[in-house]
């Protein structure tokens, strides 16, 4: 199955922001969760043996965290973002 996807552009107006947990290990595969004030955002499915930051680092804009890639329970490499409000 082929998709076709169109690049809109990327935000760059988010401050430096924590990163309290990160695990190469999830059933999602290699993910980061970055905590915002009132929101929680995961990013997903991160290539094997790419992630650039650790838990507990500030990340900055423009920073490189990672790479697109396919791990966890995926067929196609792709990125998923979920974002969560914080209880």
């Amino acid at each position: 199955m082929r998709f076709k996807t169109l690049s809109i552009g990327a935000v760059n107006s988010f401050p430096d922001l924590v990163l309290p947990e990160t695990d190469r290990q999830h059933p999602a595969g290699n993910y980061v969760l970055i905590a915002c004030d009132r929101v929680e955002i995961v990013v997903a499915h991160l290539m094997r043996g790419s992630l650039t930051v650790n838990q507990g680092e500030i990340v900055s804009v423009n920073q490189s965290i990672a790479q697109v890639g396919n791990s966890g329970n995926t067929t196609e490499p792709h990125l998923h973002i979920h974002a969560r409000q914080k209880i």
